[in-house]
């Protein structure tokens, strides 16, 4: 082999190295040692220690890569503003080929899709207070939790927050109260608010955690303006709302739709009231 044809080669094998490398970049799930027909049809036991290292490899690229491919498309997104209550919210247009459409009702507002049950029948919410409208909602569709209605209320300081929380939340039947942790600024209008366990005096162990230890940090997303006195909750729920194909094929039928509900929910604004 001649001197030029041995730079030849090796310079065809370093190129398709780089090129190696770079779809492995690009597109790692492609040269992980398993398959997502694995994942699901093959039985834990017969699977190879490769094919399990892999797993939570796989995972994690579709989490991140469905997420990112969420947050780019919510760039685009059309924003409600609702004046009287005073918020936003910014959300897909359409999903599956229907509308997003919001339903206004005394002090709460729900985000559902169109031609869904609240929305044909939202007319039997009008003129009610809060508790009235949340359990005939309920009612109509047949749900004892109700995810993305959206409750404004007044909130003149930490000390009507905290007086709230007590009176909304503890006769809910969960066996523990709870109470206001830390206010976590997310802008300079609003913070995320932190629930607390109550623990007995004197339990040993860490101190109160206002992050996940209350069953309200796991059901409703809570915020709080002082500058707008104002706070709102709502739960987005567990298992999505809006999915959506996110212009991504990181979204399509095939891996299952993504949810649009984590980029409403974190697009939440207090406006001020007209």
């Amino acid at each position: 082999m001649t001197f030029v044809q041995r730079s030849i080669l090796i310079s065809g094998a370093g190129l398709a190295l780089l090129i190696l490398a770079s779809a492995i970049h690009n597109d790692p799930l492609r040269f992980l040692p398993c398959t997502w027909v694995e994942i699901h049809e093959r039985d834990y036991k017969l699977q190879t220690e490769a094919e399990r290292e892999c797993i939570p490899k796989q995972y994690e690229f579709m989490r991140s890569k469905r997420e990112q491919a969420v947050e780019n498309d919510s760039a685009t997104w059309p924003k409600y503003e609702n004046q009287r209550l005073g918020f936003s919210l910014k959300y897909p247009d359409s999903i599956a080929g229907k509308r997003v459409v919001f339903i206004e009702s005394g002090n709460v507002t729900f985000v559902r899709l169109e031609g869904s049950p609240l929305h044909e029948r939202q007319n039997e919410l009008q003129g009610k207070n809060e508790s009235t409208i949340l359990l005939k909602a309920k009612e109509i569709e047949g749900e004892s939790f109700l995810s993305w209605a959206i409750i404004i209320r007044e909130a003149k300081g930490t000390k009507e927050l905290a007086q709230f929380i007590d009176e909304r939340f503890n006769n809910a039947g969960y066996g523990y109260k709870c109470q206001l942790g830390q206010l976590y600024p997310e802008d300079v209008t609003k913070f995320w608010v932190g629930i607390e366990e109550v623990h007995p005096a004197g339990t040993p162990g860490a101190p109160n955690s206002d992050i996940g230890s209350c069953w309200i940090n796991w059901i409703y997303s809570f915020w709080y303006s002082p500058k707008h006195e104002r706070m709102a909750y709502f739960d987005v729920g567990q298992d999505g709302n809006f999915k959506y194909d996110a212009n991504s094929v990181y979204c399509s039928e095939s891996n299952s739709p993504c949810d649009a509900d984590w980029e409403m929910r974190n697009s939440f604004e207090f406006i001020e009231r007209k």
